[in-house]
C-alpha cells in the first residue's frame, strides 16, 4: 500500500498532518493538530497495510490495525502507556490517533551511550508498571525494545507501539509459525516460531534493560539470522555496568521462560515494594456467613466501559504447576540483606554479654580500642583474620550457658559449633571468635587463643619462714578375704514370634480421573473445590467467608447460560464468596461440573463471549459483601472484573466486584487481578485425594 498523505492534509476533516516523526516498515507516525480542540497535538500513525489479493485479505489485515487500537484502548489513560485516542480509516488508510509525547525513544536516546543505574531502574519500574497493566487485561505486547519505550521530555517513561500485541483470545489473528517482533529482543520460544505467553515480554524486557545498562544488546549479530541464532544458542555476555541490577537482568534473559522471574519477583529484584493498598473504600464489618443468595445482574456487560471479560485459558489447556527451578545463588541485594540480619542477631548476642557478664564488658571495652599494630599481634589467634581497628573479641568461656551463647552466635554468621568445633579447645581454653565492624564480617578461630594472650592463672602462693618435717606412718596390713564364687543357673527364653504385618497400598492419582464423572472421586463440596484463601498478583489475600452447593439452574442466569449448563448435564454447582482484610472488593467464584472435559471445552468455548451479567452474583447472607444483592440498582455500574475456564471435567467462572459498589475505573486492576486469581486458584485440585 503506498503512503500518499503530505503535510498540511486534513484526515478525518479533523487532524492537520504538521510533521512526520518518525517512519518505518509499518508505516510513519506523524505530529498532527486536532482542530476540534484548538490545535492541541496529537501523533497519527499512518499504517501501511500489506498487499491483499482480495477484499478477505484486506480484511485480516484490516483487523490487525485495529487491534493495535484496541489494545492499547483497554490501557487507556495508564501513566506508563502511551494513550490511543481514535481510530479512523481514510481513503483505504487505517490511521490510528493518540497521545503526543514530547521527547525521544529510549533508542535515540542510548545513541549517546549507556545510561547509569539508577536511570534504568526507573526505566524497569515504569515497563513492570506498564506490563502488569497489560498481562493482566491478557495483552502480550510483543515487541518491547528500546525503539518503543519513550522519554518524555517531563520525565515520564511511556511504553507504545501495540502493533503486534496479542490479546489471548483473539488467535485467529496470528499466523503459525510467523516470526513476530525485532530479532536481538525476541523471546526464543518467539524466535521458534511459537505462541509464547506473558513470559517473552518479560524476556525482551530483560534485553533492553542489559542495552540499556550495557550500551548493545548481548544478541546484536550483523545479520537478521546470525541474531535469531544468538537468541536461540548465545548466552549473553555477563553484565559489567548493571552493579545490583545484574541478577534481575540476568534471570530476566533465561533461555526457559520457567526459569524467568514473574514481575512480582522482578520487582523484589529491583528493590520495589510489593505492597499494594487498595483504593479507600468503606470499611464493612465481617461477620461469619454460610449462606449465600444470589441476583441477576442487569445490563450486559458489568463493566462500567461495556467489554466483554473472555476466555483466561485457551481449549484443552489444563492448570499446571510450574516445573521446579534450579536453585540459584543469591543475588547480590539479598545476600546483603541477610548478613546485615545476621549482624544484627550478633549485635544483640553481644549486647546480651556485655550487660550480663562484667568481666567480658571489660574485655570487650579494652579490644575495641585496639590499635593497628595491637590486632596484628592477634593474628596468631585465628586463621585467615584480617585486622583492622574495631575488631571485638568474643571469648568461649566452659561454662554452659556461655557456650549456648556462641552457639547462637555461630549460627547467626553461617559458622557451625562456634568454639566447640575447634582444634585443641577442650572446653576450658579461652578461644575466640572475632568480629568486625568495619568490614562487617564474623570471623571464627581455628585454633585455640596464644599462651601471650591467655587468662592469668591464679596468683603463686606466698612462702613461709618455718619448716615442718615430713611426718612418717608405719605402713598397715589386712589380710585377704575370701568369698565362695556364686553360681547362676542359665535361664532361657523361647524365641519370640510376631506375625507379618501388611500395609495396604494406596493406588496413585490419576488426574485422568478428573476427565469423566464416571471415575473422578472428588466430593462436591466446598472444602474439595475451594481454597480457603487464594492470593493475586498485587499480593492480596482473598479469604473464604461462604461456601455451599446450589442447583446449576438458576433464575439468575441468562437463558444462555443455563442451556449450555443443562447440555452439560451440571445439576450442582459449588458457589463460594472471598473477601479482602479490609472487605473492599467481594469475589464470587462458581465451580459447575460437566459430564466429562470435552463437555467442559466445549461449554467453555460456547460462554467465553458471555457477559458477566450472564452469570448472575451470588453474595452472602451476612457479613462482607450480602449488602450487594440488597442494593441491585446501582451493581450494573460498579466496577468488577470477571473470567471463566474450564480445569479437567470443571467449568469454573469467578466475578470480583467492589463491595461498595463504586464507578472509579481506577481500581480495575484489583477487581481484575482479584477475579483472575480466583479462576486459577479453584477446582479440583484443592481435593487432597487429588493430589
Amino acid at each position: 500500500m503506498r503512503l500518499d498523505a503530505e503535510p498540511g492534509a486534513v484526515i478525518a476533516e479533523r487532524y492537520r498532518l504538521v510533521k512526520v516523526l518518525g517512519a518505518g516498515g509499518a508505516g510513519r507516525v506523524w505530529l498532527a493538530h486536532d482542530l476540534r480542540l484548538g490545535d492541541a497535538s496529537v501523533a497519527m500513525k499512518e499504517i501501511r497495510l500489506p498487499f491483499a489479493s482480495s477484499a478477505a485479505e484486506y480484511g485480516r489485515h484490516l483487523e490487525r490495525a485495529q487491534r493495535e487500537a484496541r489494545n492499547a484502548q483497554k490501557l487507556r489513560d495508564h501513566p506508563n502507556i502511551v494513550t490511543v485516542y481514535d481510530f479512523l480509516i481514510e481513503h483505504e488508510v487505517p490511521w490510528i490517533v493518540m497521545q503526543f509525547i514530547d521527547g525521544r525513544s529510549l533508542h535515540e536516546v542510548l545513541a549517546d551511550g549507556p545510561l547509569p543505574v539508577a536511570t534504568v531502574k526507573r526505566i524497569a519500574t515504569a515497563l513492570l508498571d506498564a506490563l502488569e497493566a497489560a498481562h493482566g487485561k491478557r495483552i502480550v505486547h510483543r515487541d518491547i525494545k528500546p525503539a518503543n519505550v519513550m522519554f518524555a521530555d517531563d520525565g515520564a517513561v511511556l511504553l507504545t507501539d501495540f502493533g503486534i500485541a496479542h490479546f489471548q483470545p483473539d488467535s485467529g489473528l496470528t499466523t503459525t509459525g510467523m516470526i513476530i517482533g525485532s530479532a536481538e529482543y525476541l523471546a526464543p520460544e518467539r524466535a521458534r516460531g511459537e505462541e509464547g505467553g506473558t513470559a517473552g515480554d518479560l524476556f525482551s524486557l530483560g534485553v533492553t534493560l542489559y542495552h540499556a545498562l550495557e550500551g548493545i544488546s548481548p544478541f546484536r549479530r550483523e545479520t537478521l539470522l546470525g541474531s535469531l541464532h544468538a537468541v536461540l544458542s548465545d548466552e549473553a555476555p555477563p553484565p559489567r555496568r548493571s552493579e545490583w541490577m545484574a541478577p534481575l537482568i540476568t534471570q530476566l534473559i533465561a533461555k526457559n521462560p520457567a526459569d524467568r522471574p514473574t514481575i512480582a519477583k522482578a520487582r523484589v529484584l529491583l528493590g520495589e515494594p510489593t505492597t499494594v493498598v487498595l483504593p479507600p473504600s468503606p470499611p464493612t464489618k465481617v461477620f461469619p456467613g454460610e449462606g449465600l443468595k444470589g441476583e441477576r445482574l442487569k445490563g450486559e456487560g458489568l463493566k462500567g466501559d461495556g467489554t466483554r471479560k473472555e476466555a483466561l485459558r485457551g481449549d484443552g489447556h489444563t492448570r499446571v504447576p510450574p516445573p521446579q527451578r534450579p536453585a540459584r545463588p543469591a543475588p547480590r541485594s539479598e545476600a546483603r540483606a541477610g548478613l546485615l540480619l545476621s549482624l544484627a542477631v550478633i549485635v544483640g548476642i553481644l549486647a546480651w554479654l556485655y550487660h550480663g557478664n562484667q568481666g567480658f564488658a571489660a574485655f570487650v571495652t579494652d579490644t575495641m580500642g585496639l590499635s593497628g599494630d595491637a590486632a596484628s599481634a592477634h593474628q596468631g589467634d585465628c586463621l585467615h583474620q584480617d585486622p583492622q581497628h574495631g575488631w571485638a573479641e568474643v571469648p568461649c568461656f566452659s561454662a554452659a550457658a556461655d557456650r549456648k551463647v556462641l552457639q547462637q552466635l555461630s549460627a547467626a554468621t553461617g559458622q557451625t559449633n562456634a568454639c566447640a568445633g575447634l582444634a585443641g579447645w577442650d572446653g576450658s581454653t579461652d578461644s575466640t571468635i572475632l568480629v568486625g565492624p568495619a568490614d562487617q564480617e564474623v570471623r571464627l578461630c581455628t585454633a585455640p587463643r596464644s599462651q601471650a594472650n591467655a587468662a592469668p592463672g591464679p596468683a603463686p602462693t606466698a612462702p613461709t619462714a618455718s619448716y615442718t618435717p615430713p611426718t612418717y606412718a608405719p605402713p598397715t596390713y589386712a589380710p585377704p578375704t575370701y568369698a565362695p564364687p556364686t553360681y547362676a543357673p542359665p535361664t532361657y527364653a523361647p524365641p519370640s514370634y510376631a506375625p507379618p504385618t501388611f500395609a495396604p497400598t494406596t493406588p496413585s492419582f490419576d488426574p485422568a480421573s478428573l476427565d469423566s464423572s464416571r471415575i473422578d472421586q472428588t466430593p462436591l463440596t466446598s472444602e474439595a473445590l475451594l481454597p480457603d484463601s487464594f492470593t493475586d498478583s498485587k499480593g492480596v489475600v482473598y479469604t473464604r467467608n461462604s461456601g455451599s452447593s446450589q442447583s446449576c439452574l438458576t433464575s439468575h442466569e441468562s437463558q444462555a447460560v443455563q442451556t449450555v449448563l443443562r447440555n452439560g448435564s451440571c445439576v450442582n454447582q459449588i458457589v463460594g464468596t472471598y473477601t479482602d482484610s479490609q472487605s473492599h472488593i467481594m469475589v464470587d467464584v462458581e465451580v459447575e461440573p460437566m459430564a466429562d472435559a470435552q463437555t467442559a471445552t466445549a461449554s467453555h468455548n460456547s460462554l467465553s463471549h458471555a457477559y458477566d451479567g450472564d452469570w448472575g452474583l451470588w453474595c452472602p447472607d451476612t457479613g462482607a459483601g450480602s449488602q450487594i444483592c440488597n442494593d441491585r440498582e446501582n451493581t450494573d455500574q460498579a466496577t468488577q472484573s470477571g473470567y471463566v475456564t474450564n480445569h479437567h471435567r470443571y467449568l469454573i467462572h469467578s466475578l470480583a466486584i467492589y463491595i461498595s459498589l463504586g464507578t472509579d475505573k481506577s481500581a480495575a486492576p484489583w477487581t481484575d487481578a482479584a477475579a483472575y486469581a480466583a479462576v486459577d486458584a479453584a477446582g479440583p485440585q484443592n481435593y487432597s485425594g487429588n493430589q
